[in-house]
């Protein structure tokens, strides 16, 4: 799929934006959770004001989301001198399936600077395993991206470590990495959590927190990002999995934090 076209699609709703969620971008019985997210971002930045961007998102999802149309309500619940509130719902058929707080803002103080901390080094995307598209075994949106395993073990290997790190690009490169995307490449990845696990088992995002420290309006689409994640904790069927995006040179581009429920048969 031609990532830019279907984003530039949307453009042309604004006030209540009804989009077409594709088929081939299946994530069990759901639309690849990652898509979505996207999708509700890109239309709050529509609303951006000039130097605003997106800093943080809170994101639940209720329900799965079905191929078709996903109805989208935005709703501003306070604009600031330069900070400010959206609350976004994706609903389909008249029930709410993901609802997101997003928080914009513009740049502020210049004297508070610090770089964020560094990935530690990987071994190169030529080096790494390449993670083939297998019908009938992976999740059929992962066809769309391009991974090369670099450390941690791997789902379903009664593991007793839980962390991951890799490379990823999109297998059909849009022309820059704008910020709607990385939210589908950070959830391209199967959550650490499933490397404690002897066999194959559905697993669903239920909360997910985001920022972005970094503007990615100049990266290549054709990029390989450096992706790093680790288990925090897991217990009662849930567990909490944080992990980060970044570009590379090693500049940090979104840390996010998921609590994923673990259906274990």
């Amino acid at each position: 799929m031609d990532l830019d076209k279907y984003f530039a699609d949307l453009h042309g709703h604004e006030e209540r934006p009804i989009v077409r969620m594709p088929e081939g971008w299946g994530q069990g019985r759901a639309v690849f959770g990652g898509l979505v997210a996207a999708v509700m971002m890109h239309a709050v930045e529509r609303r951006s004001r000039d130097g605003e961007r997106v800093r943080s998102i809170l994101l639940n999802f209720i329900a799965p989301v079905q191929p078709g149309e996903l109805d989208i309500s935005i709703t501003c619940l306070r604009q600031g001198k330069s900070v400010s509130f959206y609350k976004v719902e994706a609903g389909q058929d008249g029930n709410i399936a993901v609802i997101m707080q997003v928080t914009l803002g513009l740049a502020r103080d210049e004297q508070l600077q610090m770089q964020a901390l560094r990935p530690h080094n990987l071994t190169s995307p030529e080096s790494a395993i390449v993670l083939p598209y297998l019908p009938g075994v992976t999740p059929e949106f992962t066809r769309h991206f391009d991974y090369r395993w670099a450390e941690g073990p791997m789902p379903y290997t009664s593991s007793r470590e839980a962390h991951i790190g890799g490379w990823i690009r999109f297998r059909q490169s849009p022309e820059a990495v704008m910020p709607a995307y990385l939210l589908m490449l950070s959830d391209a990845w199967p959550p650490a959590c499933l490397s404690l696990l002897s066999a194959p088992t559905a697993a669903s995002s239920m909360s997910w927190s985001m920022d972005f420290p970094q503007q990615t309006t100049a990266l290549p689409g054709a990029e390989w990002l450096r992706y790093q994640s680790r288990l925090d904790y897991a217990e009662e069927g849930f567990a909490s999995v944080d992990d980060a995006l970044y570009a590379p040179d090693g500049q940090l581009l979104m840390r996010s934090r998921q609590v994923v429920a673990v259906f274990v048969k």
